[in-house]
């Protein structure tokens, strides 16, 4: 995940925290819940529930609902897992209201990519445009086919 700038990583270990110490959303502490529901959903928990038991009863998961109905520690694993489709989807739609809550999803290959061009100028990203980045990505790929080439002939050091 993405953590520069963004709010995401530290809710989401605060929401684990609360789903290993409390049995259900009932349990969360008044003054916890309410500053979950201003900052975190947008809305009040029951209403993310009940959002979520429509999302679940339109793709016909009624064993999911008759667990969670049942037991309080899945239906607070649903309302949790609300958030994280609602800040994946506040990223995907750009939003700028809520920035802070974006889920951006990263992985190795940027954090590669990074370090590779580190010292360059596509090292501020803000700088990065997709035509620069494909020729340095050409022009690396073909020096590197070019030494590989070269050390398969016995040329490497050499100038031709």
């Amino acid at each position: 995940m993405l953590k520069k700038g963004l709010l995401f990583p530290m809710r989401a270990n605060k929401l684990y925290a609360l789903y290993t110490h409390c049995a259900g959303l009932e349990d969360i502490p008044e003054s916890e819940r309410a500053k979950l529901e201003r900052t975190f959903f947008k809305r009040g928990l029951s209403e993310v529930w009940e959002e979520t038991l429509g999302y679940l009863k339109a793709k016909g998961r009624e064993k999911d609902i008759a667990l969670a109905q049942a037991n309080p520690k899945i239906r607070m694993a649903r309302v949790f897992r609300w958030y994280f489709a609602y800040s994946t989807q506040l990223a995907f739609s750009g939003s700028a209201e809520d920035l802070v809550n974006y889920q951006v999803h990263t992985g190795p290959a940027l954090g590669a990519f990074n370090q590779w061009v580190k010292g360059t100028t596509l090292e501020p990203w803000t700088e990065r445009h997709v035509d620069e980045i494909a020729i340095a990505l050409m022009d690396a790929a073909a020096r590197h086919l070019r030494s590989g080439y070269e050390r398969s002939l016995g040329l490497e050091g050499r100038r031709q």
